[in-house]
């Protein structure tokens, strides 16, 4: 499996592959079937990485290989999610079903539950980190300026200075609430900002990614037609000094003809 692991991962994800073998284990409700294909993509992945942080130690390498690697890497972690909710559906139609459920013990079901922990863990360990929403929190203040029973009664002098007070806190306090709010609001438009930035991001990663190909093509084309053009010249060359050496040999029998005849001409005198 390691090695069909590595070899996948020199190769771009097939999500639709992915999604028929998914949906055949769901069919034949085989947990151990989609747990493989499961980890599969976890050997590439771990692969995957391991390719990524060696080009980033390599600063002869191309400046989109590490982007093209990353781009996989996602694609491949969301395939494991999709592979997982597949898995908790086989799981919870195994367990929903008493027919289904008597082909396992107590043991087995609860090593399956421990084992879709550990992958969801696992695919965890791959999300980066994700803008999370601010919530606003309120700070109350206590407001109860109210003597205590056993104290003497307030004047109405102090108790209009008290209201005063209070009057002035709950202001400030109200001020304080809609800042925290409109601050939370602000972080919330960034995060929407830099989502709709990484979302745009990744089209041009991808676009990067085709244009790359699409030279590395062009490249093989060229280097194809080079090929082509040298082998023509050669045969070209083989061909002249075919014909040179064919006319020299012609011109030289000629002239011993000539030379053969005009002795026997100067002989006949």
């Amino acid at each position: 499996m390691i090695g069909a692991a590595s070899e996948a991962s020199l190769n771009p994800p097939d999500p639709q592959q992915d999604l028929a073998t998914g949906k055949a284990n769901l069919s034949n409700l085989d947990f151990n079937a989609q747990v493989q294909l499961i980890l599969q993509h976890n050997a590439a992945i771990t692969a995957d990485i391991r390719e990524r942080d060696q080009i980033k130690r390599d600063k002869s390498a191309h400046p989109l290989a590490q982007i093209k690697v990353t781009a996989r890497i996602d694609a491949r972690v969301e395939q494991v999610r999709i592979d997982l909710d597949i898995l908790h559906n086989i799981y919870e139609r195994i367990t929903a079903s008493r027919r289904h459920r008597k082909k396992y013990t107590d043991e087995e079901l609860r090593q399956f539950e421990d084992t879709i922990q550990n992958l969801e863990e696992q695919c965890s360990t791959y999300d980066s980190n994700k803008y999370r929403r601010v919530t606003t929190v309120k700070r109350r203040i206590n407001m109860d300026f109210t003597a205590p029973t056993e104290s003497e009664p307030m004047t109405e002098q102090e108790q209009l200075k008290a209201r005063e007070s209070i009057q002035r806190w709950r202001t400030r306090d109200e001020h304080f609430d809609q800042q925290l709010q409109e601050i939370g609001e602000a972080v919330e438009r960034i995060g929407e900002v830099a989502v709709v930035i990484g979302e745009r991001a990744n089209e041009q990663v991808l676009n990067a990614i085709a244009t790359m190909e699409h030279v590395e093509g062009a490249t093989e084309d060229v280097t194809s037609v080079s090929q082509q053009i040298k082998t023509v010249l050669k045969k070209q060359r083989t061909v002249e000094c075919s014909i040179r050496v064919t006319l020299i040999f012609t011109f030289l029998v000629v002239m011993c003809l000539f030379i053969y005849a005009l002795i026997r001409y100067l002989k006949s005198l």
